[in-house]
Order: C-alpha cells, then structure tokens, then sequence
C-alpha cells in the first residue's frame, strides 16, 4: 500500500510541475541584460531576453557559460518559415544585423501564419547579441541564424 500511494503523490507531483511549463505570461516584455551581469533568475519569469553582448565564439560555449547544468541540441532553421520553440530555452544569434519576429507562447500559429489580429514582437539583432526565447514561442526571420536548443529532462520529452 506504501509504494501505491508514494506512485500517486509522484503523478500528482509531476503532473503539477510540468503544468507550470504550460502556464505563460499574461504580460509581455523584453528584458536586456549584458552577460555580465547575467542572472538565471530571468528565465523564469518566460520572457525573451536579449544578451546585449556575446564574449564568446559559438553558442555551445555560451550556453556552458549560462547554463552548463542543461544540454544542448543544433536547431536548423529555414528562413521564412515560422518555427515554434521545442527546447526549454532556445539561443538565436546572427552573423548579421537581422529582423527577428516574435508570437508569444499563448498564440497559435493557423495554418502556420499568426492570424492578423496578433501583435508580432520585432527584434532588431546584431552579431554581438543572442536572443534566449522560451519554450514555445513562436519566431520567424529573413535572415539565417543560429540556433541552439537547451533542454532539461522534462522538456525533451514534452510536446
């Protein structure tokens, strides 16, 4: 009997946790941070952030850098497409001065377009910054970047 309610209470627990990744934030904002002064602690208010300066050369030395404790995955990207963040955190940076578009987590994509009513969020990047995008939202870009995806054990297995 022990072991059949310790299984229950971790169910409830594990279905509590991962509920909290589905719960996204009624307000919107960007939040700017130089790496620095970076401080995990704003990831989880599940906003986009931009690192106003990249002292490093790849994007796999930044995320050990920033989170060394999660792994990591190489996203492609096709331009002109919009995608939809699978990873817990996605890494966005560019080689170039580029347009990053933004759909936050609560819309849906129909017909993988936003649908007009929707307020699209406009980034304008340089190669000295990356973009932290949180899980689920929605990005679309002209331009080729660079993306690597940051997982724990949770969000690999999610939808």
């Amino acid at each position: 009997m022990n072991s059949f309610v310790v299984a229950i209470i971790a169910i409830i627990l594990s279905y509590v946790y991962i509920s909290y990744y589905y719960r996204y934030p009624e307000n919107i904002k960007i939040l700017n941070a130089y790496e620095k002064n970076f401080n995990t602690t704003l990831l989880l208010e599940k906003q986009p952030i931009i690192l106003l300066d990249n002292p490093y050369p790849t994007l796999t030395i930044a995320k050990e850098h920033i989170l060394p404790y999660l792994f990591s995955k190489k996203i492609d990207y096709i331009p002109l497409v919009w995608n939809k963040n699978p990873s817990k955190y996605l890494f966005i940076t560019t080689d170039k001065d580029t347009e990053i578009h933004l759909l936050p987590a609560s819309k849906k994509l129909q017909h993988m377009q936003p649908s007009p009513e929707d307020v699209l969020i406009t980034l304008q990047i340089v190669p000295s910054q990356i973009v932290i995008l949180p899980f689920h939202w929605h990005y679309y870009s002209a331009s080729d970047l660079n993306i690597l995806g940051i997982d724990d054990y949770i969000t690999w297995a999610l939808p």
